[in-house]
């Protein structure tokens, strides 16, 4: 099931598999596009640059984890392996295969309960992703610039134990996967909901 291109050395398609239509969540014609470039991988740059090093120096590289976002689907995560392809000692192209590890990926950084992101991962890698993106600069309106601000916003359930104690751990359950649910739905898309852990979120 692993999605395959056949690439030119700079990215170009020139073949591909069923299942690599599946990985972009696109049924076209992708002769002449780039494989990175084109299609819905975040930092396409770094993909590229990884790509341009297997056709320099003939050895395979991966990459692993890759987020990206289907048109229809929503995000996922591919390991991606890069190997250059050699016809008479001359590196012709590249066979770029793809593999969809999303699963595994979520049951990583996504709290079971609710689908917020875990603690864990906040603070594997979360939280710098966050403050790098309050760090770009933003271009104000009349042309000036300023700097981004990151905002951090507690909340806990009252009154949790009581309802656990008084109806079931199940109803708790469902309080805490309610919350989650209206914050996760307030916030914008640039915005992360981390559940802290048992009934606090932030």
């Amino acid at each position: 099931q692993e999605g395959v291109v056949v690439t030119r050395p700079d990215g170009e398609i020139v073949g591909w598999n069923k299942p690599f239509e599946n990985v972009t969540g696109l049924q076209k014609d992708y002769s002449g596009t780039n494989v990175f470039k084109d299609y819905p991988f975040d930092v396409p740059e770094q993909k590229l640059a990884l790509l341009e090093q297997a056709m320099n120096d003939g050895n395979s590289r991966t990459s692993t984890k890759v987020h990206y976002n289907k048109p229809e689907n929503g995000e996922g995560y591919l390991n991606i392996k890069i190997a250059p392809l050699v016809k008479e000692e001359k590196i012709k192209g590249a066979l770029i295969s793809f593999v969809d590890v999303t699963k595994e990926v979520l049951e990583a950084i996504k709290d079971g309960l609710t689908g917020a992101y875990t603690q864990s991962y906040y603070l594997r890698g979360l939280k710098e992703t966050a403050i790098a993106q309050a760090r770009r600069t933003i271009i104000k309106r009349d042309g000036t610039e300023k700097e981004g601000y990151l905002g951090i916003i507690g909340v806990d359930i009252k009154g949790l134990k009581r309802i656990n104690d008084s109806i079931s751990h199940d109803a708790g359950d469902e309080v805490i996967k309610g919350t989650a649910i209206a914050l996760m739905e307030s916030v914008r898309e640039s915005d992360y909901v981390v559940r802290h852990g048992g009934d606090e979120f932030y």
